[in-house]
């Protein structure tokens, strides 16, 4: 069993301040090793409508149960046409999303210009500094055709490389911050805030 906070709609919680019953979580099996995570929320719309964050231990549960599943090409295609018109897109709506994807086996440091997105999205549009610390590295994955390099929590990116070997499916529980334009490009901002391997035949 993990120590870990999660997130509902609304809501960003750390589990050992609930006074409601925890959410229930991924399942993994029990040899696996405790890895403690923070999950960045759904609910971060509510800053752009001028509300306060919330927190679990003041209004009570937050469960996995709002990552919906869906790909990355979804959200992408959604939004698009909005996100091309502007070189920083920050979106309201995190759509969390639970989306399967091959695990390339590559990581690397956060490039400077989506290092200075995360800079800007947690610490001026939600105010929420204490999850910036949480990315400092991303990881490559494969989504049917496209790639896609995604922001990782520290913290789980240890467990990942352990349990998921390269190459494997691997379900990412996600949460998308908006986009940014980098040498011309749109590049979209997505966190990796949980995982689960896929096992063959799933």
């Amino acid at each position: 069993m993990r120590l870990q906070a999660t997130v509902g709609i609304g809501v960003v919680a750390q589990r050992k301040l609930w006074r409601s019953p925890p959410a229930p979580e991924p399942h993994r099996s029990a040899d696996k090793i405790m890895r403690i995570t923070q999950v960045i929320g759904a609910g971060l719309m509510l800053m752009l409508v001028g509300l306060s964050s919330l927190y679990a231990a003041e209004i009570g549960d937050s469960t996995w149960d709002a990552y919906v599943a869906r790909t990355l090409g979804a959200i992408i295609k959604q939004h698009e046409s909005d996100a091309v018109q502007t070189d920083k897109y920050f979106t309201a709506d995190n759509f969390p999303t639970r989306a399967k994807a091959f695990y390339l086996g590559k990581q690397r440091s956060l490039p400077k210009e989506r290092a200075a997105f995360l800079d800007k999205y947690f610490l001026h549009f939600t105010k929420q500094s204490e999850f910036r610390k949480l990315f400092k590295s991303e990881i490559l994955v494969r989504e049917g055709e496209q790639e896609y390099w995604l922001s990782i929590q520290t913290d789980l990116l240890p467990s990942l490389q352990e349990e998921v070997k390269p190459g494997a499916e691997v379900e990412l529980f996600i949460t998308w911050l908006g986009a940014v334009r980098t040498s011309g490009k749109l590049e979209w901002i997505f966190t990796i805030n949980e995982f689960q391997a896929v096992q063959a035949g799933e």
